[in-house]
């Protein structure tokens, strides 16, 4: 449903999906990942591993990374917005992130944006944006 590389190293990429699963994966290549920064900027497992799997309870319409990335928003269809919160510690030891979920009442959001490291701007069925402050 959504796909997006991390912004700061670019070495992961996130994705949603219909089965419910966010996953986020190594895209790291020796030759062209020399530097980063942010959380995912130490990764250099096999591009192709799945590094996190955070599930939802029905399918992921969108996400996108805050501009450091270090959080990962994303929203599925049950009008329900999930903020993971990831380090630099957390990802090294694969330790799954400290996440938040917010239920909001209206129709669920197809697609979204960070305006900076902690507003989150998203719209879909309803014609509205909302806005999520963190």
């Amino acid at each position: 449903m959504a796909v997006r590389f991390d912004p700061g190293s670019g070495r992961v990429v996130a994705s949603a999906s219909a089965d419910g699963s966010v996953i986020i994966t190594s895209a790291y290549r020796e030759e062209l990942d020399t530097d980063g920064t942010g959380p995912f900027a130490g990764v250099t497992d096999e591009s192709g591993t799945v590094l996190f799997r955070l599930k939802t309870n029905c399918w992921n319409n969108t996400l996108a990374w805050n501009p450091s990335g270090t959080t990962l928003a994303f929203a599925s269809h049950d009008c329900e917005m999930h903020f993971a919160d990831f380090t630099a510690e957390s990802v090294g030891s694969k330790t799954k992130p400290k996440s938040m979920r917010v239920v909001y009442s209206g129709n669920p959001i197809l697609t979204g944006v960070f305006i900076s490291e902690t507003t989150y701007i998203g719209c879909g069925y309803d014609n509205v944006p909302f806005i999520f402050k963190k």
